[in-house]
């Protein structure tokens, strides 16, 4: 049975990952996180995925192509919070097998990140243009390698 769960994200953080052992002989390079994408939906919602070299720069990509299709008229749209009781708070971690993109479009006024799990459910979180914005621009920075003396952020 597959399971899709939906989220506003109110915020992330992006986070180079850096292995710094010797990588077991079952696992590929291509299959290990390259980055982390930590997203918030509030103060009690969270939902982390780890993100292989691949998927990184897919979504890097799929954002600068969608961003070019993207109606000027939309209504603007703003996230709404999880609500949960103060004392509870619910973590998610996806392992992708795929990660997609939507572009805003009428009816839709918000972009979706469409990860696939590897346990074979999907989480569809909403994200406004500015957070995308700021997505794309911290995924370009830390994809490309900074110029000889300059330092990137992670």
């Amino acid at each position: 049975m597959r399971q899709t769960f939906s989220f506003h994200i109110t915020g992330y953080e992006l986070h180079v990952v850096e292995i710094e052992e010797a990588l077991p002989t079952d696992v590929s390079a291509d299959e290990l996180p390259t980055h982390y994408l930590a997203l918030a939906s509030g103060p009690n919602m969270a939902v982390s995925v780890p993100l292989a070299a691949g998927h990184a720069t897919e979504l890097a990509g799929a954002i600068a192509i969608a961003g070019k299709d993207v109606p000027a008229d939309l209504p603007h749209w703003e996230p709404t919070p999880a609500l949960a009781a103060p004392a509870f708070a619910w973590a998610i971690t996806a392992i992708p097998t795929a990660v997609s993109l939507r572009a805003p479009e009428p009816g839709t006024p918000h972009w979706s990140l469409i990860v696939d799990d590897i346990d074979g459910g999907q989480l569809d979180l909403a994200l406004s243009d500015a957070l995308m914005g700021e997505l794309a621009e911290d995924l370009r920075t830390v994809l490309i390698p900074a110029p000889a003396g300059e330092t990137s952020a992670s």
